[in-house]
């Protein structure tokens, strides 16, 4: 088994950034050093790359030297294995090594670890196996219209998951010096959304309504001087994007505003980002789709196949229009067309407006719904520099070394009681979307039986 044998070692329970703790880890050692930091290795990897290494949990000095162990980076492992934050993709056979490694830690700190899951790799892969021919959930889809990657909106309607959840809302990094003023930093992570819903529930994200309620508390913060927007985020939906766009442009008015790639800015995501004063672009980043779309689904023939006619009775001409029940009309085509081409307007406008080149600009060289890879959206304009967070941190706060910069607070991560809590939280989507949401055709065959014998 590739996890590491547990092992005595001094334990601290301090803040723990797992970012920071791995750019410390050292290249080209041998395993015996990796060992004292993470819990599980490749053993097809090389053993001198630090991406071979899973589980990091120990403190790292600036030097690259092994410390105590974290007791949050041990419970948050914990988490992991059972299923938080997306689970793990070690094998199952791994997952008892790496528990027995983490969890020999957090005794000798005196703590109680939580139980090993074992039923957690099955339950997650459980709702990612739903079928997922889904009528109500696309007629939330066709109910917008969506600034977001085509190929993302697939991936989330084929993994109703959240991949993202945008919960620590504020980020704060101390700017030192005489002219001291705070550096805010912001999560803007997964899809976007007006405000939390059912639909949040499943895909998770960030919501416009908690997004501006969060900048608004950066405003009236006479403390902080500059506002980052680390944006992890594929777009979203059209609705509430205007209103955001103005929140973030006004805030720009006020304070200094980086939005930062970090590393999918795409769509919606672009859009707020292009109202900043400045745009940063790490150096892997995808920036642009600016464009929006909506999709008609026709399950005419699925009723068809099935022996069902639908009959909608209706009052007022257009009422029913586009229902996905029968096939799209001309007219009804363009006035969905005339809805997109209306937003898409909104969109090459506000990122005209916060980018200062007009409008036709945007729509010939900023990609024409494509994204851009950092260095080809800088070449055209679309970002104004390429840096990663940490270079963008350390220049934001004028700290010149990257060992004198301060660790952003990143809050507790503990994930003893959390995981649990994602388990039956996943339980009870998959009862009420099998219940309610999705179109399962053995299901639907034995409701029918049970019509016919009434």
């Amino acid at each position: 088994m590739p996890a590491f044998r547990s092992h005595s070692t001094d334990t601290v329970d301090v803040a723990w950034d797992a970012g920071e703790m791995r750019t410390r880890v050292r290249e080209g050692e041998k395993r015996e050093y990796y060992a004292k930091i993470f819990a599980w290795y490749d053993p097809d990897l090389d053993e001198g790359n630090k991406g071979t290494y899973k589980f990091i949990h120990h403190m790292v000095e600036t030097n690259g030297d092994p410390g105590a162990a974290n007791v949050k980076a041990c419970q948050s492992a914990i988490g992991v294995l059972n299923g938080a934050r997306g689970g793990t993709k070690i094998p199952d056979a791994d997952r008892q090594g790496v528990w027995d490694h983490v969890a020999k830690h957090l005794r000798d700190a005196g703590l109680e670890p939580a139980e090993l899951n074992e039923s957690a790799a099955l339950e997650l892969a459980a709702v990612s196996q739903v079928d997922l021919r889904l009528p109500e959930m696309m007629k939330q889809v066709r109910a917008e219209a969506w600034a977001i990657l085509p190929t993302a909106l697939q991936a989330m309607l084929a993994r109703p998951i959240a991949q993202h959840v945008a919960t620590d809302a504020l980020l704060a990094v101390t700017r030192p010096g005489p002219k001291a003023g705070r550096v805010a930093r912001v999560p803007v992570l997964g899809p976007i959304s007006r405000r939390e819903s059912f639909w949040s529930m499943f895909f998770g994200g960030t919501s416009v309504e908690g997004l501006i309620k969060t900048l608004r508390e950066v405003e009236a913060d006479s403390s902080i001087s500059t506002v980052l927007l680390d944006i992890d985020s594929p777009g979203g939906t059209v609705s509430g994007i205007p209103e955001l766009a103005g929140e973030v442009r006004r805030l720009a008015g006020r304070k200094h505003v980086v939005a930062l790639a970090n590393s999918l800015t795409a769509s919606a995501a672009y859009w707020l980002a292009s109202q900043a004063d400045e745009i940063v672009a790490a150096p892997e980043a995808l920036v642009g789709s600016v464009g929006v779309f909506a999709v008609h689904e026709d399950w005419s023939k699925v009723w068809e196949q099935a022996g069902l006619k639908l009959t909608y009775i209706t009052a007022g001409k257009y009422k029913v229009e586009g229902n996905f029940d029968e096939p799209l009309s001309d007219e009804a085509r363009a006035h969905i067309q005339g809805i997109v081409d209306d937003a898409y307007s909104l969109f090459v406008s506000d990122v005209a407006k916060g980018r200062g080149v007009s409008a036709e600009t945007v729509r010939a060289d900023y990609g024409e719904g494509r994204v851009l890879t950092a260095k080809d959206a800088k070449a055209v304009g679309m970002v104004d520099r390429v840096a990663g967070l940490e270079e963008t941190i350390r220049r934001l706060t004028g700290i010149k070394s990257k060992a004198d910069a301060p660790a952003l607070a990143q809050g507790d991560n503990t994930a003893s009681d959390g995981s649990r809590g994602l388990l039956e939280n996943q339980r009870r989507r998959l009862e009420i979307a099998e219940r309610f949401l999705f179109w399962q055709p053995d299901r639907a065959a034995q409701a029918s039986d049970k019509e016919m014998k009434r």
